[in-house]
């Protein structure tokens, strides 16, 4: 029913602003952040069959974040970029084994910060946070750097996206 108000659910385990979000079709994960002092690394997930509760603390991410964005399919979120100083790190979250820390994968082709990830079963695409390039990571091979694409057609901050499956629609705030 998507012309319904939305709902409000179960909180997050602490307040944040500027986290990244990944999931599949059972749990949700917020990660990251900024709250005072400074960014964080803790990793959140909510139930979806019980969305009312509130989220369960699981691992942390390598390093704390904020400002950046995730993509994945349905066994891993790959949580890329994001501040300190714009970084190319892409941290992995394995949702079969969630309360373990992040595992540095990727990275990126350039430092991105404010920029917006999407993706489907094989590809995270990255774009946005000032280069006008997309970054392709390849879930197959996740060790791998990231494949610039592309590119936008300008620069652009503050972006979301969201994939229908075979397209990704990169939107700008």
């Amino acid at each position: 029913n998507d012309t319904a108000t939305a709902v409000v659910k179960g909180p997050l385990g602490a307040a944040r602003y500027q986290s990244a979000g990944v999931g599949n079709q059972n749990f949700g994960y917020f990660a990251g952040g900024d709250a005072d002092p400074g960014p964080k690394s803790q990793v959140y997930r909510i139930d979806f069959s019980n969305d009312t509760a509130t989220t369960s603390t699981r691992g942390t991410l390598i390093a704390s974040r904020e400002k950046f964005d995730g993509a994945g399919n349905v066994d891993y979120g790959y949580l890329g970029g994001g501040n300190p100083g714009g970084v190319t790190t892409i941290q992995r979250i394995d949702y079969g084994n969630d309360t373990a820390t992040a595992v540095a994968k990727g990275p990126l082709t350039v430092g991105r910060i404010e920029h917006g990830a999407t993706g489907n079963k094989d590809f995270g695409y990255y774009a946005g946070g000032s280069p006008t390039t997309v970054d392709r990571l390849d879930y197959s091979s996740d060790t791998t750097a990231a494949v610039a694409k592309g590119p936008l057609s300008k620069n652009r901050l503050y972006v979301s996206a969201h994939s229908g499956g075979q397209y990704a629609l990169p939107q700008s705030g």
